[in-house]
């Protein structure tokens, strides 16, 4: 068994997982077999994080975010909390949907990076829509495999 110097130190955990740490401290969190551990993130204005707290949640108990912070779900549905100044990522269902990130294109026809790009979700069946400055081109290949794509209208 573990014995701790109780004026300088206290135990933390129990039976073979039992150790000591200084007095001062407080004993990490310990998480059931029935709860799950997870980390709220706070973060500031900026979307920097300025700490964490580690907490245990029981099954079915929803995550909560910290200070500027939003809730987001990742394809395989799990959730986690990240910046507010940062939009969650678009999830599509990958059986009925794909995934469409549209280009724009300056006047010139040179790609536009200061464009705004939002994500979207279509019909499998449906195309992808271009940004500005930009038409469809659909291709099909040797194979029969058809591509689609966004190119300047120039």
């Amino acid at each position: 068994p573990v014995r701790c110097d109780s004026a300088s130190a206290k135990m933390c955990g129990s039976g073979a997982g039992a150790y000591c740490i200084p007095a001062s401290e407080a004993c990490p969190v310990e998480c059931t077999t029935s709860e799950r551990e997870v980390f709220i993130d706070t973060y500031n204005a900026q979307g920097q994080i300025t700490g964490f707290n580690r907490t245990c949640l029981k099954a079915g108990e929803p995550l909560q975010c910290g200070a500027n912070a939003i809730l987001c779900t990742d394809s395989g549905g799990d959730q986690y909390c990240q910046p507010q100044s940062v939009a969650c990522p678009v999830i599509c269902n990958a059986t009925t949907q794909k995934t469409c990130e549209p280009i724009s294109f300056t006047t010139a026809g040179a790609i536009d990076s200061s464009a705004s790009a939002t994500t979207s979700c279509v019909p499998k069946s449906s195309a992808c829509p271009c940004g500005t400055n930009a038409k469809r081109c659909n291709v099909v290949d040797d194979y029969g495999l058809a591509d689609e794509y966004c190119i300047p209208q120039t």
